[in-house]
């Protein structure tokens, strides 16, 4: 998709045709809670919505398409495998990534140096 004004293009965003949803990411859908915050972090004295991060997240689906939803926005996963996701779109989030780890038996959910458990 562009926006042409003043005789300039702007690439604004990119078709992306949304593959299956696997069982496997279909049963991590839902919320998950922030696992590896910092001792020095003060966010949490901010009120939520101010925060870049807040507290939770949440994996859903919205017109076939894999979401990850989180203070900082909406963010389209394409599945690469059960275990990760590459972040679609264009700009500075571009080739960040969605991984899905084991740690003493329970998933754990990283996304931008960040840790989430699910609820």
């Amino acid at each position: 998709m562009a926006s042409h004004s003043r005789g300039e293009a702007t690439l604004l965003g990119e078709r992306y045709l949304p593959l299956t949803v696997s069982s496997t990411w279909i049963a991590r859908l839902g919320k998950w809670a922030l696992s590896n915050r910092s001792p020095i972090d003060i966010s949490p004295l901010m009120p939520e919505a101010l925060r870049l991060v807040g507290s939770q997240t949440e994996l859903l689906i919205s017109d076939s398409l894999l979401i990850l939803s989180i203070n900082l926005g909406y963010y389209v996963l394409e599945p690469l495998s059960e275990t990760l996701c590459k972040v679609r779109g264009l700009g500075r989030n571009n080739g960040n990534a969605v991984q899905i780890v084991t740690l003493n038996g329970n998933e754990r959910m990283r996304f931008m140096d960040l840790e989430f458990a699910k609820i």
